[in-house]
């Protein structure tokens, strides 16, 4: 059985990390995923293949993204076989994010970026009036899969009353109190001092929050995005910050990616932007490894895998 591992920008392998793979007793081909031309032999790809490479996989059964997203593999169209099982390494982020979350909810409630903007104009003055209490605030997360757990959690110990959004209702967890799907988006929008979007993206969810969506929200309401950028309509957001609309907004994702120099968000007092970096932890590529692992022993004992893809949904 073959394997073949691609590693690139967002994925890289040691030495002993390729190792582990060949204990398993697999045949490893390691490559650069940008110079893979073929694919004919391989039972198993791990890695984010160029997408035309994936109907010369005339063998190939199962392909494992290092990734939560699955964009842009999302078609069994793409694949020589369309009954391919996709598999994505969502669960290797979530404690990192849901932790970015909460810094970015602490630097928002506290006012760290005017304040950042004042240190560096040399300027001693104290907001009064634009602090927040996260104990005691209404969290909407929007989103409660990996990613939203995580927040939400953390949120719950600190005393806030969380709000989770689904597509579809389930069993509320006992980190949420409430719990709606995305018909009631304007109940929710109404009530919350933090909208947390934690969505993949998916044609349901392309251009969910709009300026309708953020004129719903309270004035002292701010917006937070760690899902994808094109989720929200990125001309609307900054309308809703610069008009008062909404308080201000923290993204670890934007649309277009990455914001261009030139964009007005850059320069909001109240907008915080971090380069797609919730993700980052020093040690995401062992816990990647891990996932990949598991999921090959999986595969090779003939038990189901986990994380798998529903093409119809698009996660």
């Amino acid at each position: 059985m073959k394997v073949i591992i691609l590693y690139d920008n967002t994925f890289e392998f040691t030495p002993a990390m390729l190792m582990r793979i060949e204990e398993m007793g697999v045949e490893v081909e390691y490559t650069h995923a940008s110079t893979l031309k073929s694919a004919e032999d391989a039972d198993i790809i791990f890695g984010c293949p160029p997408v035309e490479t994936l109907k010369t996989a005339l063998s190939l059964k199962w392909h494992h993204l290092p990734n939560a997203a699955i964009q842009p593999y999302v078609s069994p169209a793409l694949y020589a076989d369309p009954g391919i099982v996709l598999t994505n390494s969502s669960g290797v982020y979530g404690e990192a994010i849901g932790e970015h979350i909460i810094a970015m909810v602490f630097a928002l409630a506290r006012c760290f970026p005017l304040y950042s903007k004042q240190q560096r104009e040399h300027i001693w003055e104290r907001d009064d009036y634009g602090t927040r209490w996260i104990s005691g605030s209404t969290v909407s997360i929007f989103g409660i899969g990996d990613l939203g757990k995580n927040a939400a959690k953390r949120l719950k110990a600190l005393g806030a009353r969380t709000i989770g959004v689904k597509r579809t209702l389930f069993d509320k967890p006992p980190y949420i109190d409430e719990i709606y799907d995305l018909r009631s988006t304007d109940t929710v929008l109404r009530q919350s001092d933090f909208v947390i979007c934690c969505l993949p993206l998916t044609d349901a969810t392309r251009g969910l929050f709009r300026e309708r969506e953020f004129a719903a929200m309270n004035p002292q309401a701010y917006f937070i995005n760690v899902g994808r950028g094109a989720i929200a309509d990125t001309d609307a957001l900054t309308e809703a910050i610069r008009g008062g609309t909404i308080a201000g907004a923290a993204l670890d994702v934007t649309d277009p990616e990455p914001l261009p120099p030139e964009h007005p968000l850059w320069d909001l007092y109240n907008v915080i932007i971090t380069p797609h970096s919730s993700c980052v932890c020093h040690d995401v590529q062992e816990r990647k490894l891990e996932l990949f692992l598991e999921q090959l022993n999986r595969y090779l004992s003939g038990r189901l895998l986990k994380n798998v893809v529903n093409f119809r949904e698009g996660y």
